[in-house]
């Protein structure tokens, strides 16, 4: 090495203070476990190669162990100067816990509603929620706000079945040939699912961010009737004030005579057969007088399983046009102001969405076989 190169060496290691110090004994028990920086992993090498220090003696100067002196002198011969990648702590959740943890969590009902430190319990393993949500994470399962669907016993999943095991091989056009009926009600005043609003803390009471509650809520109940080939057909308002509540004389006279049996001719003639109509269960569409109704004016009716809101397409009709109510620019909070806002609502279906609706009944029917009679997404 030059005498210039050794004395500029000399005089960077003197300005870095690494020149060796006698008052500072030789190091016996460094502390083991720090990171080693680059700025004196390159201060090593520069001691060791180019000054030709001992390792003995860059150990005193820079409190380092001599083994990591050693090593570190080694490595930076083959040119690396950036610490390898440690491993880290092992991880106390295992696939195997992994495992137990989603099959604890599976086996029932019960278990899918207990809290992530129940679950941990059961399996025996001591964990924080954090780490168990985590751990049910990677094999994708999440905490989610569970639905609501009706109440299915197994006698009603087994019909639910074997109906639509029945219309299995219906298609599109068979679908659309029926005219779907169906009461809802609405809220006046309500609110409909959750509402969500943009603001800033500290704004959660603004009256714009508010969502008005009523101490009694009005229900506003009306019937519609749509199909695949006709689109939206009629939508009738119960009367309450003057026809009280719905029994199944005032369905005939207020709804069956003056707006679905004309609109069943209508239909028919302009369509031909076949041709069907869908009402659910209830005890008004099951009375009775309603049988000998559709008898004398020969209107065939769907037959129909229980408790299966999710095969009628124009539930979803009622979902959309609830689910826009919440952002109309006044949310309405008369019966008046209601009414204009279903009719408006209603108005704007068009035939195209409503068909594509109905069209959905093939996939309705699957979903049904699949589930073995029981729920679907629908």
């Amino acid at each position: 090495m030059s005498d210039s190169l050794g004395y500029l060496l000399a005089e960077s290691l003197e300005n870095l203070s690494l020149e060796p110090n006698p008052n500072i004994p030789l190091p016996q028990n460094q502390q083991r476990g720090r990171e080693v920086s680059q700025v004196r992993w390159h201060a090593i090498h520069s001691l060791r190669a180019h000054a030709g220090w001992t390792i003995r003696r860059i150990a005193q100067q820079l409190n380092i162990p001599r083994s990591t002196i050693h090593r570190l002198s080694h490595e930076s011969q083959q040119g690396r100067f950036k610490p390898k990648k440690r491993s880290g702590r092992p991880r106390i959740v295992t696939p195997i816990i992994r495992q137990k943890l989603v099959s604890v969590a599976t086996t029932s009902a019960h278990n899918r509603r207990l809290p992530y430190s129940s679950l941990s319990a059961l399996i025996g393993v001591r964990m924080s929620p954090a780490v168990v949500r985590t751990a049910l994470q990677e094999e994708g399962f999440h905490r989610r706000i569970a639905r609501q669907k009706p109440f299915l016993t197994p006698a009603q999943k087994s019909k639910r079945f074997n109906w639509a095991l029945e219309h299995a091989h219906w298609g599109e056009e068979e679908w659309r040939r029926v005219i779907w009926t169906d009461e809802a009600t609405f809220n006046v005043g309500g609110a409909h699912g959750r509402i969500w609003v943009t603001r800033q803390p500290g704004e959660e009471y603004f009256e714009d961010c508010l969502v008005p509650k009523f101490k009694k809520l009005s229900l506003l109940m009306v019937w519609g009737a749509i199909s695949g080939i006709g689109g939206r057909l009629s939508l009738v308002f119960w009367d309450k004030k003057n026809w009280g509540r719905i029994t199944a004389q005032k369905y005939r006279d207020h709804i069956f005579f003056p707006h679905l049996l004309p609109i069943y001719r209508r239909e028919r003639l302009f369509w031909g057969d076949p041709l069907m109509i869908m009402e659910d269960n209830t005890s008004v569409h099951n009375a009775r007088l309603m049988e000998v109704a559709r008898s004398m004016h020969l209107l065939h009716r769907l037959p129909w399983p229980a408790v299966s809101p999710d095969l009628n397409p124009i539930e979803e009709v009622w979902r959309r046009m609830k689910e826009e109510i919440p952002s109309l620019p006044t949310r309405p909070n008369s019966k008046e102001a209601m009414e204009d806002a279903i009719w408006s609502i209603w108005s704007q279906l068009g035939n195209a969405e409503i068909q594509a609706i109905v069209d959905s009944m093939p996939l309705r029917i699957q979903a049904v076989l699949a589930a073995q009679g029981g729920h679907t997404h629908f």
